[in-house]
């Protein structure tokens, strides 16, 4: 009998060590991550928040047991097109609005523990919050007041819309109505 010759242990042989270079090679491949300089990590151990936020660069993570949860804190644009809203004097009035904003990093892991790990909060909160405090406040206005004043509303919509989305920690850059 040669010692070449392929016998059913030595295909198990095989296939163990296969399947222990697949395990390992998955082990070694899902320890790192690279976060881009407008990237910002969570890490969770099971599921639990693990250490603190990353910023850019390489970063290491224990295989199979840890989790990476990227937020990205570009500047973003937001557009709620065709709001249906009334002046104080009941007149309907159809705005588009965009909301320009961004997450900021000190705030990643608050958003994460409050929206998950896919950071929805602009559909969870921004949109809901923004539309009923531009509405509240369009509502303070006559339908010909409206016009001539609509940078002031504007500003005043972007203070307001600014002030609440900062306790989530979202920075509101700007609001556009037309």
């Amino acid at each position: 009998m040669s010692s070449k010759e392929i016998t059913p242990g030595r295909i198990i042989k095989w296939i163990m060590w296969a399947i222990l270079a697949i395990i390992a090679f998955s082990a070694l491949m899902g320890s790192f991550y690279i976060n881009s300089e407008y990237e910002r990590t969570v890490e969770t151990r099971l599921g639990e928040i693990n250490g603190d936020v990353t910023g850019p660069g390489l970063q290491f993570k224990a295989p199979f047991i840890d989790s990476a949860h990227t937020a990205d804190i570009r500047i973003d644009e937001i557009n709620y097109p065709g709001e249906v809203t009334a002046s104080y004097d009941g007149q309907t009035i159809n705005i588009d609005i965009t909301i320009n904003h961004q997450i900021l990093e000190a705030s990643v892991q608050k958003l994460y523990s409050d929206f998950g790990s896919n950071y929805n909060y602009s559909d969870r909160i921004l949109r809901k919050m923004a539309i009923d405090r531009i509405k509240g406040l369009i509502g303070t206005y006559k339908i010909e007041e409206f016009m001539p004043n609509r940078e002031q509303i504007r500003q005043e919509a972007l203070t307001v819309v600014k002030a609440e989305a900062n306790k989530y920690g979202v920075n509101i850059l700007d609001i556009q109505l037309s």
